[in-house]
């Protein structure tokens, strides 16, 4: 299982049952001071989920507190006053609130712009009423050190339908939450996305209890817990920390743990490659050979224009009549390839991608995909692109039949009737803007996926983005031998529109149920 972080910014949610977003009240029980209390309500104010609620209860609600709830009465928080012990005032929260879920707020953590979001996804998307975030972030402040946590049913990470609370009282959460674990299946656990939630270790916490709390954790290195340092000591939040935080942490831990299952190889090793024809042109010649000599024990599979049609025909009839109504070749060449993977297994890699080293290691994991860009606000609204990142199609790999490619290949056939006007409507239709919606939405669904990240390394074929590599294992060249600057190919006319019909395509996406 691996740390994957989130690629979250999270996708807008498309399923019907999220279109309708319910309301959900965040618990804070506040017994520090207004500026830790400021903090808390700046991170909750920062949240890309809408429909929210904050109750706090106050054990002093003062005028200094009341002065700073005014400032924010726009903004759904509701503030109390009860003066007993913290269980008990947990208990009068519950009861105050007006939402459909509960989810735990404490004022000393530091949460991530896309939490609530994240974890109501979970919910529906998994059909189970509870949710809770089995690794977090851990901060010790008095050493400046921070930590992946150990594997625990962390309370303050709880989401969950509120009538799942009406009859429990928080001083037995931990018990009920640890028993309907181990009987039922109510329970989902978030493994993978421990930067939902960052928690200071040393407040309010015995030297006992500290030590205990980090005796199994994964320490970070210097430079990442200095950036954690500063970001939970800021006093504002917005969602760029979150993002910063994103690209800060690097799957530490699952990397390093269950090596009995790290050596285990999920993927096959196998290696698919697509040409028109079957000899390599010149221009192709030392990205082939710098993949065949990193993968000596691999079976690298060579398919041309006649194989491809040949093995939808015979594994995939039902999607030859999508396969043959695209205009653009790489059109066609791009579901294929998802095809291939999802088949067969391996990795698929376009002819221009030049190896650096072997694949072996990436071969424990389900799913592997790669980053390919991260596009900055004006390039987005520019390009009308649906995310801030992206994830490449030039290079990806999986287990055999992963349910991934059936959500992509569905969506691919959603979108088979778009007109093609510009280059970018062919990524958007078959290539990595379809791959990263679907991607993005589902990804709660996956475990054991690896996001390889570009780590600043800069395009190979000269272009100045930090861009198009996988990981550290390959680098894309850009040949870019498909688009209409390559004097080679025409550009459809404007107004083409598939034959497709609406009737057929849904025939398709029924008969791709059966392959789940």
């Amino acid at each position: 299982m691996n740390i994957q972080l989130l690629s979250i910014k999270v996708s807008k949610i498309s399923t019907m049952e999220l279109i309708n977003n319910p309301l959900i009240s965040c618990i804070c029980v506040s017994v520090e001071d207004s500026k830790k209390l400021k903090k808390s309500i700046s991170q909750f104010i920062s949240q890309t989920y809408d429909q929210k609620e904050l109750i706090i209860v106050f054990k002093d609600f003062n005028g200094k507190k009341k002065k700073l709830l005014n400032k924010y009465h726009n903004y759904n928080i509701f503030g109390f006053e009860l003066n007993c012990s913290i269980d008990q005032m947990f208990d009068y929260g519950f009861s105050k609130i007006n939402g459909r879920y509960i989810c735990i707020w404490e004022e000393t953590n530091w949460y991530h712009a896309a939490k609530i979001q994240y974890q109501y996804h979970a919910i529906v998307l998994k059909k189970m009423p509870i949710c809770l975030v089995n690794y977090i972030v851990l901060f010790d402040s008095n050493q400046e050190k921070a930590y992946i946590s150990a594997k625990k049913l962390w309370l303050e990470t709880l989401m969950c339908e509120k009538k799942e609370l009406l009859r429990k009282r928080y001083s037995n959460l931990n018990d009920y939450l640890e028993e309907i674990f181990e009987k039922s299946n109510k329970i989902f656990l978030i493994n993978d996305v421990p930067n939902l939630q960052i928690k200071t270790v040393n407040e309010n916490l015995s030297i006992e209890e500290q030590k205990e709390i980090k005796q199994h954790s994964y320490q970070l290195n210097e430079s990442d817990s200095q950036f954690i340092g500063r970001l939970v000591k800021k006093n504002n939040y917005g969602e760029n920390d979150s993002l910063k935080l994103d690209s800060t942490l690097e799957n530490p831990i699952f990397d390093t743990l269950d090596e009995e299952v790290k050596l285990k190889k999920i993927i096959p090793k196998i290696i698919h490659i697509t040409y028109k024809e079957k000899k390599v042109p010149e221009k192709f010649q030392k990205t082939y050979q710098s993949i065949k000599t990193n993968h000596p024990d691999w079976d690298i599979k060579f398919y041309d224009d006649s194989d491809i049609k040949h093995i939808i025909q015979k594994e995939f009839p039902i999607l030859l009549k999508i396969y043959e109504s695209y205009p653009i070749n790489i059109q066609r060449i791009d579901l294929f390839r998802v095809l291939i993977v999802y088949l067969k297994g391996g990795f698929y890699l376009d002819l221009d991608m030049h190896s650096f080293k072997s694949l072996n290691e990436l071969c424990s994991f389900d799913l592997v995909l790669a980053e390919e860009i991260v596009y900055t606000k004006p390039q987005d609204k520019r390009f009308n692109f649906t995310g801030i990142r992206q994830i490449g199609n030039y290079m990806f790999g999986s287990k055999p039949k992963h349910p991934f490619w059936v959500e992509l290949i569905k969506e691919m056939i959603n979108r088979c009737d778009q007109k093609i006007i510009h280059e970018c409507d062919v990524l958007e239709s078959t290539g990595p803007g379809v791959l990263s919606d679907v991607f993005f939405e589902k990804q709660i669904l996956y475990s054991n996926v690896k996001i390889l990240k570009n780590k600043f390394k800069r395009c190979h074929s000269g272009c100045p983005a930090v861009c198009c590599h996988f990981g550290d294992f390959a680098a894309h060249l850009h040949v870019n031998s498909w688009t209409w600057t390559n004097k080679t190919i025409n550009k459809p006319e404007n107004d083409f529109s598939s034959s497709i019909s609406k009737i057929y395509k849904k025939e398709v996406k029924l008969s791709l149920d059966s392959l789940e």
